[in-house]
């Protein structure tokens, strides 16, 4: 899973998510929206923010802070989050915006497993060379569509039960309102597995189906997870 969490995280730096920053020692209360984030051939993160917003700030330390959602319309699903304490050197006005780049050693990233730390200077090469399934996301998650609700809560209950190698799933209780119940959701698709949750009455099912190699395309993909399901089932 730890393969996983990596490939979340690189994918964050390289364009994916939802980016915001916070000046901690100017004001700590302050939350600076991120328009647009990525790596530059260099592998330095670059951002973008509305330069009226910080249109007087000076070169300083900033506190990262990114969200990637769930590829899932029906619900609203954060899969991961990182952080990192960094400096933002800032760069040119490109019209309404003010670019800057922000300088990060270590990154860490929660999920539902333990927050895992990164080494930026590790993550770059894999962030600057994403498989089509970490880039499009949309096709990997119409692929993941062509399964059945059915057989993919089959790969939870193979995942709980330990069929599925390098499986592993999470139950917890479940607080707060639930538009479905007894749904299965799709929380994330990376080239080394997917994670799945569930809802019932109980509580939440989180389920990361591991795959036996890689699946870097969107055809790679679509065989990686017939190959689990036909396991789940046999």
């Amino acid at each position: 899973m730890n393969k996983a969490i990596r490939s979340q995280a690189c994918r964050i730096l390289a364009g994916a998510g939802v980016m915001s920053m916070t000046p901690y020692h100017v004001d700590p209360g302050l939350k600076i929206d991120i328009t647009a984030h990525g790596l530059d051939v260099r592998g330095n993160l670059v951002v973008s923010c509305l330069a009226n917003e910080v249109l007087y700030f000076e070169d300083m330390d900033v506190r990262i802070d990114a969200i990637l959602k769930a590829p899932e319309y029906a619900v609203d699903v954060i899969s991961a989050s990182m952080h990192g304490i960094g400096e933002i050197e800032w760069m040119e006005f490109v019209g309404p915006f003010r670019m800057g780049h922000v300088h990060l050693d270590r990154v860490y990233m929660h999920q539902c497993a333990r927050p895992t730390a990164f080494d930026v200077v590790d993550l770059v090469p894999q962030a600057l060379d994403l498989p089509e399934v970490c880039i499009d996301t949309l096709g990997a998650r119409e692929v993941v569509g062509e399964f059945t609700e059915q057989q993919l809560r089959g790969l939870i209950d193979a995942a709980c039960s330990e069929t599925l190698h390098r499986s592993s799933a999470l139950i917890s209780e479940l607080n707060g309102r639930v538009s479905r119940w007894d749904a299965t959701h799709v929380v994330d698709v990376s080239e080394f597995g997917i994670t799945l949750f569930h809802t019932s009455r109980c509580g939440l099912i989180s389920a990361f189906i591991a795959f036996e190699q890689p699946a870097n395309t969107l055809d790679e993909l679509r065989e990686r997870l017939s190959r689990v399901v036909a396991i789940s089932v046999s």
